[in-house]
């Protein structure tokens, strides 16, 4: 795992083999940068359900079809409050 933090620090995108991974990382971002403990758990669970709905793919197959289909999922199945606050 060392090697694919050091990869991903790198490139953050185009090196972290999976959206799981990429997750892990953008979490340690955010304590690392001293944000809110409530949006760094925010943001931790948004993702963490996105990765959810998209499965642990390759980071390179998540696209922008992958986010709007995700976001019209919610809005179907949560109620328009948080659906409208995920935008």
């Amino acid at each position: 795992m060392a090697n694919q933090v050091a990869k991903c620090h790198v490139s953050f995108l185009a090196n972290c083999p999976t959206l799981s991974t990429a997750l892990k990382l953008f979490v340690a971002h955010c304590h690392a940068s001293n944000l809110s403990p409530n949006t760094t758990a925010y943001y931790e669970a948004r993702l963490k359900r996105f990765a959810e709905f998209v499965g642990n793919t390759e980071l390179n197959n998540v696209s922008s079809v992958h986010v709007r289909e995700f976001l019209s999922w919610e809005r179907e199945t949560n109620s328009q409050t948080i659906a409208a606050h995920s935008h």
